[in-house]
């Protein structure tokens, strides 16, 4: 059931819908300014605008994907249901799989009809040099780093009709690719394009050649083996979710726990690089595990990080490196520490193109962070892997030597309190530095534990730390105290001063019951520009209901107020607004906010039903 593209537009409707996407895009997503510099937003709108005459319905459609792209959101995109491709008319691909090795774009797989095409590299597409190809589709294809695009830019490359569009190719029933073949044979072939359907069935089907672990176990969400051999424990997580009919992520932690308390464990291998989604709040058992002395020691805990290394997935990969010692091995990961996600979705007015937008901020690294990738400290630059099956992530680990570790320091215990102290992080999260054992050790906290670890000297003011992206300088030394730290997240700086012993967070405020002073705090961070984490939302929904079951509908009325004031596109922050307002007995009020709730997020079959209560009661 292939839906039309689009009816014909006249130049009104056109300029209509980007005048709603110059709007609904900036007010839908949670950041949209983060990694995209505003102004060049807009004058590319203005572009586009000025173009219109020279363009068709199908051309327009695929310049408003690229402006989408501009974000650097993998998650935010132009999506035509139910393909996720590009909205084009009868969407096309040519058929063929094919993946980005280091020495270029080969073909995993021709399919039945090309499968001597296996193996080889593309050399080019009609006349245009593979490389210009992919440089020029990339400026349409979302995402946040060119390694996020290497995997998933394939219906893009592969797709007849933006080819034409970007003058590829003239004829859309056919283009002359040239390969080269492993012996150096120079192969021309002439392929003729497949339905978007067809191909997504195959490409899905043969999913298995992406792995580059060659074990063929994604249908599994996450798995182990042990080699008594080496003594290494491989994990592989590729959802963050409870595997449908198995064990439960918990379950499958403490079965971990088991293992290791009856094995001699050398080195423990994380593999996320097939590791695209799940949830969020199920990774706690398993950072649990990870931090059990047994695993957790510097040079014998590794995470295996890659392109597909997204979402979720980015969230357990960040929490792994600000809770334990692990050595990231593999290629850049599919997106920065702090991103944008859980999407909602809105459709231009007349064109009918449907956009999927973030509508949370993740803060999973230093706030300040606008890495578009998370760094391997053992970079893998993969080759063709068709014929040798070697796994050269996990060889370079197998290679790795613990006594690799830069030695370091001891500090005299006298001077540990110099360095100790409440230092200031953001808006909600305070760094703790203590003293244990004869070291020193930091916590980064707000409402729940966001990173800690070990410091190492090196010398009496820079120390490294468990993090082999974080180290600290401290400095302004006075009255026997180091005032400040100059923190150092992968490449990002910044100064973390001492707090004063009066300082008291919006989370401490909460715990010593002071909530107005709290949420007149967190306003005003939000007036000055500030983009509170997600974990701020869900924590102050916690809040409210905590006094909405006291019945002190005021005061949740206040938190919810707030909550929807920080994260104004959040059905969730809404629907909490309207329920509190049910419980007060104002039905209108209650109606308005569901109703509010129900526009941002239409599966939201609580809120449906309980604006239907209402009207059948008034």
């Amino acid at each position: 059931n292939l839906r039309p593209f689009l009816p014909t537009l006249n130049r009104k409707q056109w300029l209509e819908d980007i005048d709603y996407l110059k709007i609904e895009l900036p007010k839908h997503h949670a950041h949209p300014f983060l990694y995209l510099n505003q102004n060049h937003f807009y004058n590319a709108i203005e572009i586009l605008k000025n173009r219109l005459d020279s363009l068709n319905d199908q051309q327009i459609a695929l310049e408003i994907c690229k402006i989408v792209s501009m974000v650097k959101d993998g998650h935010t995109q132009v999506i035509s249901l139910p393909f996720n491709l590009p909205p084009l008319l009868e969407s096309r691909l040519f058929p063929l799989r094919i993946f980005h090795y280091s020495a270029g774009i080969y073909v995993t797989t021709g399919g039945r009809d090309n499968i001597d095409l296996s193996a080889m590299k593309i050399l080019k597409i009609n006349d245009s040099k593979i490389e210009d190809v992919i440089k020029r589709v990339n400026e349409y294809v979302p995402g946040e780093n060119e390694y996020y695009k290497m995997q998933w830019s394939f219906p893009y490359l592969l797709n007849v009709q933006l080819l034409k569009h970007l003058g590829v190719i003239e004829d859309e029933s056919k283009a002359e690719f040239t390969f080269i073949s492993k012996t150096g044979t120079v192969v021309k072939r002439t392929l003729e394009p497949i339905l978007s359907p067809l191909y997504l069935k195959w490409y899905r089907s043969t999913r298995y050649l992406d792995d580059l672990s060659g074990r063929n176990r994604l249908n599994e969400n996450y798995w182990y083996d042990y080699s008594d051999s080496s003594k290494t424990l491989y994990i592989q997580i590729n959802q963050v979710a409870d595997q449908k009919g198995g064990a439960t992520l918990k379950e499958f932690a403490e079965k971990l726990t088991k293992h290791i308390e009856r094995n001699e464990i050398d080195k423990t291998v994380v593999d996320v690089r097939n590791c695209n989604g799940g949830d969020n709040s199920k990774m706690k058992p398993l950072l649990k595990f990870l931090s059990n002395a047994i695993v957790n020691q510097r040079g014998k805990l590794f995470a295996l990080i890659g392109r597909q290394t997204f979402s979720a997935g980015i969230s357990f990969l960040a929490a792994m490196e600000r809770n334990t010692s692990i050595i990231l091995v593999g290629e850049p990961a599919g997106s920065g520490p702090n991103q944008c996600g859980d999407v909602q979705t809105f459709v231009l007015p007349h064109s009918q193109l449907f956009l999927q937008v973030s509508s949370k901020f993740h803060q999973q690294g230093f706030y300040q962070d606008k890495s578009l990738t998370i760094e391997p400290s053992l970079k893998v630059n993969y080759t063709r892997q068709l014929e040798n099956k070697m796994d050269q992530g996990l060889e370079l680990i197998y290679s790795y030597a613990a006594n690799q570790e830069a030695n370091v320091l001891s500090l005299d215990t006298a001077t540990l309190d110099h360095y100790t102290g409440r230092f200031s992080y953001d808006t909600d999260k305070i760094m703790i530095i203590e003293k244990s054992n004869g070291n020193l050790t930091y916590k980064i906290a707000d409402y729940q534990s966001f990173g800690s670890g070990s410091l190492y000297p090196i010398s009496s003011t820079a120390f490294s730390t468990t993090n082999s992206q974080l180290s600290f300088q401290f400095l302004d030394f006075e009255n026997n105290k180091f005032n400040k730290i100059e923190f150092r997240w992968n490449t990002e700086t910044d100064i973390l001063l001492r707090l004063s012993n009066f300082y008291q967070s919006p989370v401490e405020m909460i715990r010593q019951n002071q909530i107005d002073k709290a949420l007149d705090t967190y306003s005003k961070a939000k007036l000055a520009g500030i983009h509170l984490a997600a974990t701020t939302e869900t924590e102050l929904n916690a809040l409210g209901y905590q006094y909405m079951s006291q019945d002190n509908f005021e005061v949740a009325e206040k938190i919810f107020k707030t909550n929807c004031l920080l994260f104004p596109f959040s059905g969730n922050a809404w629907d909490s607004l309207a329920e509190v307002w049910l419980r007060k007995g104002d039905s209108e009020k209650a109606k308005l906010y569901y109703k509010k709730s129900l526009e941002l997020n239409p599966d939201n079959e609580q809120a449906r039903e309980a604006i239907k209560q209402i009207e059948n009661n008034l």
